[in-house]
């Protein structure tokens, strides 16, 4: 089984996730960067969301594993690259792009994303956020992508433990956590049933738009985050 991963150079999640998957003895073939860097803002973002709180591992120590670099994700020099390499599953480890219909078409069993949020009920943008100030349960969900943003087959599904969470950056660090284990969790499932787990397509729920500026500071604020954690404890996701 040949596996994958598509990320880019800067992507605080590659070096984690590549040190799970090998924890479970699961083998990474390949990499592919997309040449565009992550942007300041998105930088801002995930400093602003973890204040330094995630370990960050180097993905340069997994020497066994071939690194590619393309211009972009949805190029035909990416197509050709997973054509020649005849992978099994990708996974999405920060791709800056909406994949293409082609680029999910070309890999054998599809490619394997991890939503920090319950589908079908939180797609899109800002779910964490979302889930906070609608007092829901906050989860992270693996599926397979589909050309329609967060309708793919499900394969697990996991609430985030907030144990010992104390204000924003710790649940958001925690989500992060959680969105690198359960990734490794699918894999491995995948893996252990011959990539043969079919579920069918998640539609309904909502499609949240990026939370504003004004609703993020009251949901972060640790006011906010006190009484969420109370209101929230033992609720399950629907």
């Amino acid at each position: 089984m040949k596996i994958g991963v598509f990320s880019v150079d800067q992507s605080p999640f590659l070096g984690r996730l590549l040190k799970e998957l090998s924890l479970k003895r699961i083998p990474v073939d390949f990499v592919i960067f997309d040449e565009k860097s992550t942007s300041s803002k998105d930088k801002e973002i995930f400093n602003r969301r973890t204040e330094g709180k995630f370990q960050v591992l180097p993905y340069e120590k997994f020497d066994d594993i071939k690194f590619y670099s393309v211009s972009n994700h949805n190029s035909e020099e990416c197509i050709n690259i997973l054509k020649d390499q005849k992978v099994d599953l990708m996974l999405n480890a920060s791709t800056p792009r909406i994949l293409k219909s082609e680029v999910l078409q070309v890999v054998n069993h599809g490619v394997l994303n991890m939503h920090p949020g319950f589908l079908p009920g939180y797609r899109g943008c800002s779910c964490v956020e979302w889930a906070l100030k609608n007092f829901d349960p906050i989860g992270v969900s693996i599926h397979f992508m589909s050309e329609e943003i967060d309708k793919g087959p499900i394969v697990i599904q996991e609430k985030v433990n907030l144990l010992g969470a104390g204000n924003y950056s710790d649940i958001r660090t925690n989500v992060y956590n959680a969105s690198i284990s359960s990734m490794a969790k699918a894999v491995e499932l995948l893996v252990m049933n011959g990539l043969k787990i079919v579920t069918p397509p998640v539609d309904g729920g909502t499609y949240y738009k990026p939370i504003s500026d004004e609703i993020f500071k009251i949901v972060s604020s640790d006011k906010h985050i006190k009484e969420y954690l109370v209101k929230s404890k033992g609720k399950k996701h629907e």
